[in-house]
């Protein structure tokens, strides 16, 4: 058998180029082409494959691939030889370099391999934003699917929350006629308010999930500070985490604020997250204080006038004066987890409501926000309420049997003689009946049958300046809508309570 070395000499013409014309053809190719023996050492190289390594034709020729030619034009022409050489079959491989992809074939010629190599970037470049896009359809189409899927989850919410709505309606609705009937000392009135508790805990939560559904938020309108505190004042505990106390100093008397409950809570929660954060993992006090403040024109970012004041203050680290500047910028935080948005969205919310948030800190003395909103009417005190006028009637037209029954016997506790009916075509006739006695209708959005849109059409026909309140446990946005259509008097969302109820009676009633 003869030698390597008398079968491949280097210098013996190129393999596939020795004549001229393979050579131009060669050298013509525009793509890198090398030539090599079964010693990896270099035979013929053109100009693309010289410019490729960034060396000279005449400086590759009888050089090493392996040991001469580190990277790509070594180590991946090496490769696809050696198969070559092993399989006496063309071979491929591909290699990343610098950002580029190169492709290298390797064919067998009678005096060892041919290699031309091909810069396919663009193409990987194609394939991968062909997978991209595929990958983005994918995450559109699951997110269809997705939004299809809340989409039907919202809509089985929905009336799973009215006919709930309707439940706890009479039983908030028969908890609290009992208490008013029943003594103080009574044995069994902690239970009625225990029921009552329950009650409001369960409209709570079913408010948060038609929210969350995307079917209802809760109505801008006049809100007592005080109250909304002391009702979240388990929420704020639990959020505090164990170790840390929630005290409160609320003022006596607070004028109400215009503003959003849930949106006011959200400050509320997000205040007391931070200041939790700041003396965890410590004990300490979180405080809540509420009071009025007069602000005047030199305020840059407030009108001047009356504001009540919401101070959330912790004992915690404290802030460096680094850190407090940038303290409401968007996703700056210096928690080890977390997006850093809360303070960012406590901001725009309260700017939202026409107010401001001042922040002062001190390291090792902690925190303290200070939000205020401007200042409304006097909170009301229910005992002062005037009393319902009991000369004329309110008829309550809901197919829900215990909501007719409570809401009847809640308004004649309070002095107004009610009568029911379950229908729209039961309800006309009661009108027609009563026409000269009945000043307020209480109407269900919801009923199976004569609607309330027909029922109103009658009613309207028969009573151009009838009023009348809407009730719905359903959408508030829809309710809202569904009276300015109809130029009603208001609307009550289910559940509501007695002073819920009272109030917006009283209002229509003494309207004209």
């Amino acid at each position: 058998m003869p030698t390597t070395s008398s079968i491949y000499r280097h210098d013996r013409p190129v393999p596939h180029g020795s004549d001229s014309r393979h050579r131009a053809l060669l050298d013509s190719l525009g793509l890198a082409c090398v030539a090599v023996d079964i010693d990896f050492r270099i035979l013929y190289c053109n100009p693309s494959y010289a410019e490729l390594v960034g060396m000279a034709v005449a400086e590759l020729t009888g050089r090493c691939l392996l040991t001469d030619l580190p990277g790509f034009a070594g180590s991946a022409c090496h490769r696809a030889c050696l198969r070559t050489f092993q399989t006496r079959m063309p071979q491929e491989v591909e290699e990343a370099v610098n950002g580029r992809y190169l492709l290298a074939r390797a064919y067998p010629a009678p005096e060892g391999v041919l290699v031309v190599i091909d810069d396919v970037t663009a193409r990987r470049q194609l394939e991968e934003d062909l997978v991209e896009i595929a990958l983005r359809g994918q995450r559109v189409l699951e997110q269809a699917y997705r939004m299809q899927r809340l989409g039907s989850l919202g809509l089985l919410a929905g009336g799973l929350a009215h006919d709930f709505n309707n439940l706890l309606t009479g039983v908030l609705g028969t908890a609290e006629v009992l208490l008013r009937d029943l003594p103080a000392d009574a044995p069994h009135r902690p239970l009625v308010e225990m029921v009552k508790r329950a009650g409001e805990q369960a409209a709570e939560l079913t408010r948060q999930v038609l929210i969350y559904a995307g079917q209802g938020t809760d109505a801008p309108g006049p809100l007592d500070l005080n109250a909304l505190i002391r009702d979240n004042r388990p929420l704020l505990a639990v959020a505090a985490r164990k170790g840390i106390r929630v005290e409160t100093r609320l003022a006596p008397v607070l004028p109400l604020v215009q503003g959003d409950a849930g949106q006011i809570r959200q400050v509320i929660l997000n205040l007391v997250l931070n200041a939790a954060d700041a003396v965890r993992p410590r004990e300490g006090i979180i405080t809540l204080t509420t009071g009025v403040q007069d602000v005047g024109a030199d305020e840059r970012d407030l009108a001047p006038g009356r504001y009540v004041f919401l101070e959330v203050a912790d004992d915690g680290c404290g802030m460096t004066p680094d850190v407090l500047a940038r303290v409401f910028d968007p996703f700056f935080t210096t928690k080890s987890e977390g997006r850093g948005l809360g303070l960012t969205v406590v901001q725009e919310i309260v700017r939202a409501h026409r107010g401001a948030i001042r922040v002062h800190s001190a390291m090792g003395r902690g925190t303290t926000f200070r939000i205020l909103l401007p200042a409304g009417e006097p909170a009301p005190n229910a005992a002062s309420a005037p009393p319902l006028a009991r000369r004329r009637l309110v008829l309550v037209v809901d197919d829900e049997a215990y909501v007719r029954d409570v809401t009847v016997r809640a308004l004649a506790a309070a002095g107004v003689t009610a009568l029911a009916a379950g229908s729209g075509p039961e309800g006309i006739e009661l009108m027609e009946r009563h026409r000269d006695e009945v000043a307020l209708v209480l109407l269900n959005l919801i009923m199976p049958g004569l609607g309330a849109a027909d029922t109103l059409t009658a009613l309207r026909r028969l009573y151009p300046n009838l009023k009348v309140l809407l009730t719905t446990g359903h959408d508030q946005d829809d309710a809202r809508r569904f009276c300015e259509e109809w130029k009603l008097a208001g609307f009550l969302h289910k559940p509501y309570t007695l002073e819920e109820l009272f109030g917006k009676v009283r209002a229509a009633l003494g309207a004209g």
